[in-house]
């Protein structure tokens, strides 16, 4: 792999706008973000921080699901915004301000709440679905949904149904686990997971209860293999019509056909408005690939493998360094 440009020659060369309303930065979450123990640094939140008082788009761009997705936002406090989870298969615009049960809010109580209170804010998104995303998300759902003091507006998913890929895997890896995600309904899965890999309600249902029609994206748990033999595993069963990644464990993400983070990013950047030559993007990882060479400037944390960093234009230090931090600050 050829060495990659500095970070201050890269960001030089790409004449990126000042930190504002003009550029937007997506960063991924887990490796990136967060810590392994799913910690977040003080600096990383600073930066972040800074760039959301310039008015930067900072958007949030994870393999996570909602919950998941929830957690991430929550703990690097970003306000309201927008954030593309569960690798690209769904958008949505979010408020995080509430506390309360799971709920959804639909547009036609607007009315019943106090302006410029938080739940008016929150459903206030209803309407932004109905009447601002008809050309780009013409299937967004005009109601507001509600996790804990995290309230979202769906505005496009995607689903599929993975029974020829979970039984395909299940034959070769028998003992993997298989978590399979639906939109705004409980993970279906084969085990439980190690504590702190899923966050959100888990069921465990038998093999092929996992077969639904509905699943925005499944997981494939080897515990006892390394990301390399997971990789010959999936070249051996061959699979097709669908999108997959390969984590730093032995961690299988398989995502409907056609979608991924920079899908998911290049629609949402046209809807805020940004200019194509105005965009960064910072991960780490295999369902990074595609957004980093999306961004115009991709940015690989220093721990990624090299078939990571060959998807980027420069490196930025580890994610235990602050690598995410020391890139917002030069950015600034």
């Amino acid at each position: 792999m050829p060495p990659l440009v500095s970070f201050d020659e890269a960001v030089t060369n790409a004449r990126l706008p000042q930190a504002g309303s003009d550029l937007m930065i997506a960063i991924d979450m887990d490796g990136t973000t967060l810590h392994p123990d799913m910690s977040v640094s003080a600096r990383v939140v600073q930066a972040i921080q800074a760039h959301l008082a310039a008015g930067t788009k900072i958007i949030v761009a994870t393999g996570r699901d909602i919950p998941g997705a929830h957690y991430a936002i929550h703990a690097i406090g970003i306000p309201a915004g927008h954030a593309v989870v569960l690798n690209g298969a769904a958008t949505l615009a979010f408020h995080d301000s509430i506390s309360g049960g799971a709920a959804r809010v639909g547009s036609d109580r607007l009315a019943e709440l106090s302006p410029g209170s938080s739940a008016h804010q929150a459903a206030s998104l209803a309407d932004e679905s109905e009447y601002r995303f008809s050309d780009l998300y013409p299937h967004a759902d005009p109601g507001v949904f509600q996790d804990g003091d995290f309230h979202y507006s769906v505005l496009e998913a995607h689903s599929f149904n993975p029974t020829v890929e979970i039984e395909a895997l299940h034959n070769v890896l028998p003992q993997a686990y298989i978590a399979v995600e639906r939109l705004n309904k409980p993970r279906l899965v084969s085990h439980h997971f190690p504590p702190g890999e899923l966050i959100g309600e888990s069921i465990v249902v038998p093999i092929d209860e996992l077969c639904v029609d509905d699943a925005t994206r499944v997981t494939v748990r080897a515990m006892n293999m390394t990301p390399a033999d997971m990789a010959d595993v999936v070249a051996d069963v061959g699979l097709h019509g669908v999108e997959f990644s390969i984590g730093y464990t032995a961690w299988l993400d398989i995502a409907p056909e056609g979608i991924s983070k920079a899908v998911a990013l290049e629609k949402l950047r046209q809807y805020i408005g940004i200019s194509s030559d105005a965009t960064v993007a910072v991960g780490d990882s295999g369902n990074d690939l595609d957004m980093l060479s999306w961004a115009h400037l991709g940015v690989v944390m220093g721990q990624a493998p090299d078939y990571v960093k060959a998807h980027a234009m420069t490196e930025t230090a580890s994610v235990e360094e602050d690598g995410l931090a020391l890139a917002l600050e030069r950015l600034l």
